[in-house]
């Protein structure tokens, strides 16, 4: 069988010379007149007739009569990812807080101050307004006249934060600073536990400093100082506390 394969490939192999030759002069004429051309064919016949006559080196003679493809180019590499990814944003400027954003604050405390400022004399004054002859009794009604201020304020705060949202800001600041003062100072002229209740339930009622302070906290201000605009704020209610 060997034999016979052997002179088939033999007598295929002058037909594949020949007609690789006719298809190099039809479709290049220059190149068949080109020496190294007709070199190399002559090597590739000599090496394919080897090959044929030695069946163990068949493979390898093909494997080497194969041109060696040339290595594909690289990619470039790209250096915008690692050079934006190292290089970060510089961080922006800090806006100064606003004028009004600290006459706000003022505000803010002030209100502290009549909230907390009755505190040291309320159970004094109770008893004094002849409210109970029992002193047992004294910090029950104590405890009525004190609430009265922030459960008002606490009713009133939906009404004043629309308000403002409608008419704005600064009017409800106004409002709630005047009626501060106008209620303490009638509440400092009472002469009846009833009359002080009211006046305290007033005083409450017009007083939507503390969410609206807030809302002008987050329109004056932006990602830059609204932390220092909030720390303000509470600063302001505990020092206002504190003098109260």
């Amino acid at each position: 069988r060997n034999k016979r394969m052997d002179e088939t490939n033999t007598e295929a192999q002058p037909l594949y010379n020949s007609s690789q030759s006719s298809y190099s002069s039809t479709s290049n004429p220059i190149s068949t007149s080109t020496p190294t051309k007709l070199h190399r064919s002559a090597s590739l016949s000599s090496t394919s007739s080897s090959s044929s006559s030695d069946p163990s080196t068949r493979d390898s003679s093909k494997f080497n009569s194969c041109p060696l493809e040339s290595n594909p180019p690289t990619p470039p590499i790209d250096n915008t990812s690692t050079s934006s990814s190292s290089t970060s944003p510089l961080p922006k400027p800090r806006t100064p807080l606003p004028l009004s954003l600290y006459l706000v604050v003022l505000g803010v405390c002030m209100n502290a101050i009549t909230a907390h400022m009755l505190y040291s004399f309320i159970g004094y004054m109770v008893y004094d307004l002849g409210v109970t002859d029992n002193k047992s009794s004294v910090g029950l009604y104590s405890g009525y006249l004190a609430s009265a201020y922030f459960a008002t304020q606490t009713l009133s705060s939906f009404f004043w934060g629309a308000f403002s949202d409608r008419f704005g800001r600064k009017p409800v600041v106004v409002i709630s600073l005047f009626s501060d003062c106008v209620t303490l100072m009638a509440l400092g002229f009472s002469w009846d536990y009833k009359w002080a209740i009211g006046c305290r339930a007033v005083g409450g009622l017009f007083n939507a400093i503390v969410p609206i302070a807030k809302a002008v906290v987050g329109d004056v201000t932006d990602e830059t100082n609204k932390t220092k605009a909030f720390s303000l704020f509470g600063l302001s209610w505990s020092i206002g506390g504190l003098i109260g």
